[in-house]
């Protein structure tokens, strides 16, 4: 028997609700990346925020689907935070050596409460931080540029066979019954 997952924990769940979003392609795309690239780096917690902050501050310069950036900010949650940051550190540690151990890491994303949360996040970026930013903004960049012309493609390829499927019903004889 077939584990069934949550709404929240099938990727297949946020991607269908990407492709059936209604606006442009180049606005989801463009909203995709951005959700993305806030989802890569250390702002767990407040990276709806984030992309929304984003929203208003570009909007003289250009428009992206907010919803698209804030469905794709899940890329970063519960199940997937420790292993996303710890790759983001390892690589950061190239730029910046640091000798925190794997256990050591992921025990900074264990807490109880207000106080513990703050304490950890507070362990986050004094022990952690450099690498961590850094090995972050590297990954963040090279998947969002890359998120875009995917997304693009795959949104004008999924309207161009909807628009293909309705062009071949419109001039599908109609059969009537006596």
């Amino acid at each position: 028997q077939t584990r069934q997952l949550h709404w929240w924990s099938d990727p297949r769940h946020w991607l269908r609700a990407l492709l059936m979003l209604d606006d442009t392609p180049h606005r989801i795309a463009l909203g995709s990346a951005i959700g993305v690239f806030v989802a890569l780096t250390p702002t767990v917690g407040i990276q709806m925020l984030l992309v929304l902050l984003i929203s208003v501050l570009a909007r003289p310069l250009f428009r992206f689907n907010q919803m698209a950036g804030l469905l794709a900010v899940y890329l970063s949650n519960p199940f997937t935070v420790v292993p996303l940051y710890w790759f983001n550190y390892t690589l950061g540690t190239l730029y910046f050596p640091s000798t925190i151990s794997k256990q050591d890491f992921a025990a900074i994303f264990q807490y109880h409460g207000l106080g513990e949360w703050w304490s950890a996040l507070t362990r986050l970026f004094v022990d952690v931080g450099v690498p961590l930013l850094v090995g972050s903004l590297v990954v963040a960049s090279v998947c969002s540029m890359v998120t875009y012309p995917l997304m693009l493609r795959l949104l004008n390829r999924l309207r161009h066979t909807k628009h293909q499927k309705r062009k071949h019903q419109e001039h599908q004889p109609t059969t009537t019954s006596a």
